[in-house]
């Protein structure tokens, strides 16, 4: 018998080159070439769902640097191919390399990779715990990050901009909230990513497009956009092989955040630009970033959650030197672990350093491990602190609070 694989390329390449040549003529705009082909396989999975899109008439242009790849406004892998106007746009890039890519001899679905497993037991740390190494919030309820019908919801937008630091084309995936309009302003949460993960890894681990919605619909928090870029700055920047040899690109990734990133969301959507209005945050690896970026940029963050950081996190005295100016400066820094996790006494470390320095924190303690329900659980709380008043930020140990969930 044939190879399935077979019998899905063959209507779905004659699909691609009939839907390619129709409208190929009606749009001037240059596609990727073959060399793309490698750096967007794991995308080009996507565009297959996107392929019995209808076709519209050609659109006016997109704005320059900011190519909308594909929006989801659903939990679900059927996600719907938007642009700004219209949908061709938007596949048509997709297009020839999904074509390149069918007619390989095997392609396999990319693979999740996740982040690695870390428990106690294997770190060779021991921890003790100290009496306020405790859970500050209640296990969130259930449904938490669930699609629900009823409520408006945001969009979430695959988008593709040039990288001047790694010298390529990369991607980010953006929300925007209900109702987002150029007419209003905007503050912007950068939601880093861990070391075995990319920009698709927090939809993946939290959906933090439905938990701002059900949010939101409960007046929970304030209407945000929140960036999920790549935080490994390397041409290659899939999450392979061994992750990790891509530590560097970790480091790396700091001047494509500044410099790229930052500049590409102000430029292309309506945000607030002071350091009042902008937000950093991470897991492992991404949480580390947070921490080592954040801090070191006092001038330009004044919101920072690090959920379970990895061990690319700076020592406490060089996260913080001043301790004066961390506190005159920062509105929120969040700093969470779970007791199973091996890397708790990082987290546990840098909280110790503030409490002895005075510097305003919040240290969220479960007997979790290195988890995506740990992430997920810190994540839902986060956003409603962040770019709250100073005065709704509450270090206070809420009573009778449980730790799994």
């Amino acid at each position: 018998m044939k190879s399935s694989h077979i019998d899905i390329r063959v209507p779905t390449i004659l699909l691609t080159l009939a839907l390619f040549t129709a409208n190929c003529t009606a749009n001037s705009t240059p596609t990727p070439t073959h060399k793309d082909a490698s750096n967007l396989q794991s995308r080009s999975y996507f565009a297959l769902s996107h392929l019995m899109t209808p076709v519209t008439k050609k659109p006016r242009e997109c704005n320059p640097g900011l190519h909308v790849m594909l929006t989801t406004t659903s939990p679900h892998i059927s996600h719907k191919v938007v642009t700004n106007e219209q949908k061709w746009y938007a596949i048509r890039p997709c297009v020839p390399l999904f074509s390149v890519l069918c007619f390989q001899a095997h392609v396999s679905p990319p693979q999740v990779t996740g982040e690695p497993k870390i428990t106690s037991k294997n770190s060779g740390t021991s921890v003790k715990l100290n009496p306020d190494d405790v859970p500050l919030f209640p296990v969130p309820p259930a449904g938490i990050d669930a699609y629900r019908p009823d409520i408006p919801h945001g969009k979430l937008q695959m988008i593709e901009y040039y990288s001047k630091t790694v010298g390529t084309n990369r991607y980010m995936n953006v929300y925007t909230p209900p109702g987002y309009s150029p007419g209003n302003k905007y503050p912007v949460l950068y939601l880093l990513h861990g070391i075995g993960g990319d920009e698709t890894e927090w939809e993946r681990f939290a959906k933090p497009n439905l938990l701002m919605d059900n949010l939101l619909a409960e007046k929970k928090t304030v209407p945000m956009i929140i960036v999920m870029p790549n935080g490994r700055a390397q041409k290659d920047d899939r999450a392979v092989g061994n992750i990790y040899a891509a530590a560097p690109a970790f480091a790396a990734f700091e001047p494509d955040l500044l410099q790229d990133v930052i500049p590409t969301i102000e430029a292309h959507y309506s945000v607030l630009t002071d350091k009042d209005h902008r937000a950093l945050a991470g897991l492992s690896m991404g949480g580390g970033q947070a921490l080592d970026f954040g801090l070191q940029h006092l001038e330009l963050f004044a919101w920072i959650g690090a959920f379970s950081p990895a061990p690319n996190t700076y020592p406490p005295a060089k996260l913080v030197p001043d301790p004066q100016a961390a506190k005159k400066q920062l509105k929120l820094l969040w700093i969470s672990c779970g007791t199973a996790d091996g890397l708790f006494h990082i987290s546990q470390s840098l909280h110790m350093y503030l409490k002895q320095n005075g510097v305003p924190h919040i240290w969220n303690v479960s007997d979790r491990s290195h988890d995506p329900t740990e992430w997920r659980n810190n994540l839902y709380y986060f956003l409603q602190k962040v770019f709250q008043s100073a005065n709704s930020i509450s270090t206070t140990q809420p009573q009778n609070v449980t730790t799994k969930g």
